[in-house]
């Protein structure tokens, strides 16, 4: 947790330097951070897992189309043993409309790929998750900062175990 702290607020102090980018849709940074609360269960095992998660994702903006890398951690129980992750990957987002200065909604699709290390109480698994989710972005104060909602589902695989989860978001996304 502590180096992903330290990530963060190195990342932050770089938004500060960038105040004097162009606006422009083509190649305009942005970071994710997003708040998800999720509840999945494991048909294999009968386990049900409920928890906080935070994510932060670099990307970039082309108007229609959002991508790049994400760094993850969470912090969930379940009906087996506490549960601590830490996740790197990527994402692709589809916007519906272009996302450019002036635009107050965005509707989209969004697909992405983690490779999660995860502990149950001293037991390490490595997980590969796949996810498919579909939400709205809201820019109501300015072009710079926006918040957005997704419904996701998604597909771990761990050795010898497929979890499938349903999990509602929201997102506070900084564009610079």
């Amino acid at each position: 947790m502590k180096s992903l702290l330290i990530i963060i607020s190195i990342f932050v102090s770089s938004i500060s330097q960038a105040a004097g980018r162009d606006w422009s849709v083509d190649g305009r940074s942005l970071v994710n951070i997003l708040l998800t609360n999720s509840i999945s269960y494991d048909n294999g095992t009968s386990e049900n897992e409920t928890g906080q998660e935070l994510e932060v994702e670099f990307g970039r903006n082309l108007g229609v189309m959002e991508y790049g890398p994400t760094l993850g951690y969470a912090n969930a129980s379940s009906t087996v043993a506490p549960l601590r992750k830490t996740a790197f990957g990527g994402y692709f987002r589809y916007n519906f409309l272009e996302n450019r200065p002036g635009s107050k909604y965005i509707p989209y699709v969004r697909v992405h790929l983690l490779m999660i290390n995860e502990d149950r109480g001293g037991v390490t698994n490595d997980v590969t998750l796949i996810g498919l989710s579909s939400g709205l972005s809201w820019f109501p104060l300015n072009d710079v900062v926006g918040l957005s909602g997704y419904l996701a589902y998604q597909d771990a695989k761990i050795t010898g175990a497929k979890i499938n989860s349903l999990s509602l978001s929201t997102a506070l996304t900084l564009y610079f």
